[in-house]
């Protein structure tokens, strides 16, 4: 009899013991979770769900904010796994839905990402913002340019001249060649922010990809041509000196992009194709030179 309540409070005492293990341990993954050590807050929440689950209890807070603070620190497959066991325990949270699309877009999974904003967005419409504005930057990351276009067309209401959005769209629009309306994003962007260097170099960039793409293709129409006579050659050389002044209207931007961020590789490339186009030889040698060192 004495050997069975020695066994029983031994018992008793090993299961209070990891009771308050457990606790101890979710304690100091708060604690470094407020701290922002997100990687050490990963494992301790990791260890007391572990700990809770050898009492025969679940933490599904614990077992989410494991998979929180792994997408935290880019620990993307051990994330989504918690995350995703966390989802199936029931445990609901708009947070959860962020993170999952955010672990899966880490591992380029970006229909899953998808699927977890959609899902989030039906569940929690009174966070409609928030969410839209993920979506804005999911399908950027994902290269999907026209929901990219779409997706800042329906957050900007919610966040009126937000210029990072505003360059995600023109950057999009661009990788459409969609150059007009890139175009006018961007000018709307250097009015609003006269030496902004991103928006800046960005129009200049945009007016020589335009015109570059016009001046190509015009010479592979003309090129194409089989016994191409005076008139045909003087019509080609009006189209091309039509299409020209773009480069003249894209250096400004250039320019003054160069004035801003004098070694930028692109803004120089750039300068060189206009200098060149223009029949500004000396210069072109000049930034020629410079971007060679």
């Amino acid at each position: 009899m004495l050997k069975i309540l020695v066994s029983c409070t031994v018992l008793l005492i090993s299961i209070i013991s990891m009771a308050q293990n457990a606790d101890i341990v979710k304690s100091n993954a708060i604690i470094a979770d407020e701290q922002q050590n997100y990687a050490k807050a990963a494992g301790l929440y990791e260890q007391a769900a572990k700990l809770y689950e050898e009492q025969g209890k679940i933490d599904t807070f614990c077992i989410f904010k494991a998979g929180q603070n792994y997408v935290r620190v880019k620990d993307y497959s051990k994330g989504v796994n918690s995350l995703e066991k966390a989802k199936e325990l029931n445990y609901e949270d708009l947070k959860l839905y962020v993170y999952l699309a955010s672990g899966y877009d880490g591992l380029k999974k970006y229909d899953l990402g998808e699927k977890y904003l959609l899902e989030g967005l039906e569940k929690y419409p009174e966070d409609k913002a928030l969410l839209l504005k993920k979506l804005v930057y999911h399908y950027s990351k994902a290269r999907d340019y026209a929901k990219t276009v779409d997706a800042v067309d329906k957050a900007l209401p919610y966040y009126p001249g937000d210029t990072k959005m505003l360059l995600l769209k023109a950057n999009a629009l661009l990788s459409l060649k969609k150059y007009d309306e890139a175009i006018d994003v961007y000018k709307s962007m250097v009015e609003a922010e006269p030496d902004d260097f991103k928006a800046i170099s960005k129009l200049g960039i945009a007016l020589i990809k335009k015109t570059e793409d016009s001046y190509k293709k015009e010479v592979k129409r003309y090129k194409s041509l089989k016994n191409p006579d005076r008139v045909d050659y003087t019509n080609y050389r009006k189209k091309i000196e039509h299409i020209s002044t773009g480069y003249k209207d894209a250096l400004p931007y250039l320019e003054k992009a160069r004035e801003l961020k004098p070694t930028d590789k692109l803004v120089l490339n750039c300068l060189v194709v206009s200098y060149n186009r223009l029949g500004m030889k000396d210069k072109a040698a000049e930034l020629k030179l410079v971007l060679e060192h």
